[in-house]
């Protein structure tokens, strides 16, 4: 059986000792025959990734002491690491990959969920990244896993340990962090990039911030309403606007960073950016509530390499 990058043998009718699942959706069982459950570019690797960022032998799933672990330090900073509950790795710095274990009743173990009620309460306001490539259906499929490709390298540069999802929607990336101020330094990151290397592999972008809580589904998927409004807002163009804010015009049709009212509000409580108001509009599901529009200049805030494409020349472009 295989898939992208990797392949592997079927699965033995075994006992499941845990489950192993990568940010393109697809997941697999380790089962007890399994082990030791090896992975890595060599052919003779239970799990063989087609990655020049993995080596041959990358990392060994296994039983030490009674206790399953991951070793190797290819993956981890340290030889060998207990798997006592879900946790997330960069995987050969390209993709994220996260382990969970079994219990004695098949049930997955998740992270232990803070002690504290604050804890608990700010994890209740999550961060949602919306990472959107520009006129994906004029380029061809390898132009575009090229730049996604690196676009994917740079979001899990930092911030793993805060990522809670993280999903290709095929022309860009749908990411939930436990809080809003590491999806925005994140969306920092990715516009950076774009503003030193659009112009090298010849893409745009458009990234929507939200704030809000966020539920896991049976099947690692995340729902919550604003994920949904980030979709809806990652659209708006100047023509959507139906109450114009003072700045209005500063409104970009693409390499932008547009933000929903709560992202805003979450960011002006922490002063981590100034942002502009570009306005009000109505959005698709949401029924006939005005929301409001931010929009926040990374390239005023902070000021990074040029890529040779002005902002006024971006926002006089049409968009896919």
């Amino acid at each position: 059986m295989s898939n992208g990058w990797f392949s592997f043998g079927k699965d033995s009718p075994a006992v499941k000792l845990a489950r192993i699942e990568f940010d393109n959706g697809y997941a697999l069982n380790i089962m007890s025959d399994q082990l030791p459950f090896t992975i890595g570019r060599a052919k003779d690797r239970n799990l063989v990734v087609t990655s020049a960022f993995v080596s041959r032998r990358h990392c060994t799933i296994d039983a030490v002491d009674g206790e399953l672990h991951i070793i190797d330090d290819h993956l981890l900073k340290h030889e060998s690491a207990a798997i006592a509950h879900r946790i997330h790795l960069l995987f050969g710095g390209e993709f994220m990959l996260a382990i969970s274990p079994h219990d004695a009743n098949g049930q997955l173990i998740d992270a232990p969920e803070p002690d504290d009620t604050a804890s608990a309460t700010r994890a209740n306001t999550h961060g949602v990244l919306l990472v959107d490539l520009c006129d994906s259906t004029e380029k061809t499929p390898e132009q575009v896993g090229t730049i996604t490709q690196h676009l994917r390298i740079e979001l899990l540069r930092k911030h793993r340990d805060k990522l809670l999802m993280i999903k290709n929607t095929g022309d860009g990336f749908l990411l939930v962090y436990e809080n809003p101020g590491s999806a925005f330094e994140s969306a920092e990151r990715v516009l950076r990039f774009q503003n030193a290397k659009g112009a090298q592999f010849d893409f745009d972008l458009r990234v929507t911030l939200d704030a809000g809580a966020t539920t896991e589904t049976a099947d690692r998927d995340r729902l919550g309403i604003a994920i949904n409004r980030a979709a809806r807002i990652e659209k708006v163009q100047a023509g959507n606007i139906e109450e114009r804010g003072e700045q209005f015009e500063s409104l970009r049709a693409r390499n932008r960073c547009i933000l929903s009212e709560d992202m805003k509000r979450t960011l002006t409580l922490t002063n981590r950016a100034t942002c502009q108001h570009i306005g009000a509009c109505q959005l698709k599901g949401f029924g006939d509530v005005a929301h409001q529009v931010f929009q926040y200049p990374f390239d005023q805030n902070e000021r990074g390499p040029g890529s040779g494409r002005s902002p006024g020349h971006l926002d006089r472009r049409s968009v896919s």
